[in-house]
């Protein structure tokens, strides 16, 4: 999957969401990492998006911190040694479909507006 249509802001929930991968010591990239990325975005969209419908951010970003605690963590014999990192079949389809729905739009890049109606 290239990433060259996506937005320099998608682009940064990516790198985000990998940073945020990294900080749990997992190699899996999953909706939880995208999602906490978006949500940790200043002045984010998704964080706009939840305030407007009533839903505390600090609160879902608890949740998802907490579910991101329980899952499976990754250990090197080799110290600085980086995990390779995959992608899981749900976070290749939460990309997949904010592709799918930038072409529905006819935009010619993959925005961070695109993740939310995906």
């Amino acid at each position: 999957m290239g990433f060259e249509n996506f937005t320099e802001r998608a682009r940064d929930v990516l790198a985000a969401s990998q940073d945020i991968l990294r900080r749990y010591k997992q190699n899996q990239l999953d909706g939880e990492h995208i999602l906490l990325a978006l949500l940790e975005q200043q002045d984010g969209l998704v964080s706009q998006i939840f305030a407007r419908v009533g839903v505390d951010a600090n609160a879902l970003i608890r949740r998802v911190e907490e579910e991101l605690a329980r899952t499976p963590k990754v250990t090197h014999s080799d110290a600085g040694q980086q995990a390779q990192i995959y992608i899981t079949p749900r976070g290749k389809r939460i990309l997949d479909l904010a592709e799918e729905e930038a072409n529905r739009l006819k935009d010619a890049y993959v925005g961070v507006s695109t993740y939310c109606s995906a």
